[in-house]
């Protein structure tokens, strides 16, 4: 009791001190990024006494999983400063602010329109929506359908040095995205089944708390979701299956962290693709640094050209890839890795695949016979329709490729 007390007494003080300089705080202040009201609510949490915090509109985030105990509270909105960007075919050139609050002149509604497709990029820690591999994917998605792209930038909650803060920041980040959908939907007449999210690292979970807020987004495509902090954890704590009517995840850097793994292992999408089995890429050298955590939306960005497809086989481990236990799918035919994926909505569960060391990733000549091959592993290529050609026996095949 006289702890509990002790620290109640330091809390008053210090809120005494911090709200003194509340009204000169500044960018160059000792406070850093963060404004003394967070600061206030982080001290409240340290001593036990605030177990949630709520922003405006935003509604309330608290910590009652364990998973969001650590460095609880998230930053709030103003901090983070979460932006909207529209991209069309017919504004390239001239991208127009959204925002749901107002005060962005709306120019956005010109060019928006709500029978198209509404894409939604979120990029990763310590990025920016200025990255070159959004703009390329922004690019590839407008090239290949005539869409609505929202890219997502949160970059003053994403560049914390302490990643377990960022961690808790795209918990608000999601938040803001489905406060977005919901507006669209409001003043536009979305329809929230042609909503998808697609997200990179820990942009992926972002994407994963919109579609636990919204409940029914079309599709959530996670490319690399970050690992550390959120493997092997409850669902409510990261992306998972449940979070949209189709959920399809990119595996390419599941190694351990000490290893230089950044994404996660475990399966938690309606399709996990594990290419190369999901945890080295080929190309990529050990001195390479986020490498292979990059390949996810290469890859993905890659399989809207229509020079290639990355089909891939049902495996239940990498052993079994890599040993060519894993055969073909069957009548239904095998997914695509990538913007395909959703054609084959009824395939679900974990599939393997191989891809070439350097853009553009596949073989498209192979990709043409991407329904007609038998299997794929260590050493097996995707068998084409090549051999009908050869004049093999059924029998001699079978000795060639058993």
């Amino acid at each position: 009791m006289a702890r509990r007390t002790n620290r109640l007494c330091l809390l008053v003080l210090l809120m005494l001190g911090l709200s003194a300089v509340e009204s000169e705080a500044d960018d160059d202040s000792w406070l850093g990024d963060w404004g003394p009201t967070h600061w206030l609510e982080e001290l409240c949490h340290w001593v036990g006494m605030c177990d949630a915090v709520c922003y405006g509109d935003l509604g309330c985030f608290s910590n009652e999983l364990a998973c969001h105990r650590d460095f609880f509270p998230p930053m709030r909105p103003a901090e983070i400063g979460t932006r909207f960007t529209l991209h069309t075919r017919g504004s390239r050139n001239a991208p127009a602010p959204l925002n749901r609050t107002g005060g962005d002149g709306a120019l956005w509604r010109w060019d928006f329109s709500a029978k198209r497709k509404t894409i939604f990029i979120i990029h990763g820690w310590g990025e920016t929506d200025n990255k070159a591999w959004v703009l390329e994917l922004r690019d590839a998605l407008l090239d290949k359908a005539d869409a609505n792209v929202i890219t997502v930038d949160w970059e003053e909650g994403a560049d914390e040095l302490n990643y377990m803060k960022s961690v808790q920041n795209i918990r608000v980040v999601g938040r803001e995205v489905a406060m977005t959908v919901q507006y669209l939907y409001a003043q536009m007449g979305v329809d929230r089944a042609m909503v998808h999210l697609i997200g990179h690292s820990l942009g992926a979970h972002a994407a994963g708390y919109a579609g636990k807020h919204l409940r029914n987004i079309g599709r959530i495509t996670g490319l690399d979701a970050a690992g550390p902090g959120f493997e092997n954890t409850d669902a409510g704590c990261r992306l998972d299956r449940s979070d949209a009517k189709f959920v399809d995840v990119i595996h390419t850097s599941a190694n351990r962290l000490l290893e230089g793994g950044a994404g996660i292992e475990q399966k938690i999408g309606h399709v996990d693709f594990y290419p190369n089995g999901g945890r080295s890429q080929p190309g990529c050298k050990w001195w390479m640094l986020g490498c292979n955590h990059a390949r996810s939306h290469a890859y993905f960005t890659q399989s809207l050209r229509d020079s290639c497809r990355f089909p891939a086989v049902p495996c239940e481990t990498l052993s079994d890839f890599r040993s060519g236990k894993c055969r073909s799918c069957g009548r239904r035919g095998c997914p695509s890795m990538g913007y395909e994926a959703v054609r084959n909505r009824g395939s679900q569960g974990s599939y393997y695949l191989k891809t070439l060391g350097r853009s553009p990733y596949c073989n498209p000549k192979k990709s043409r016979f991407r329904d007609k091959f038998l299997r794929q592993g260590s050493t097996n290529d995707v068998i084409t329709t090549r051999k009908r050609k050869l004049g093999l026996t059924k029998k001699k095949r079978q000795q060639v490729h058993g």
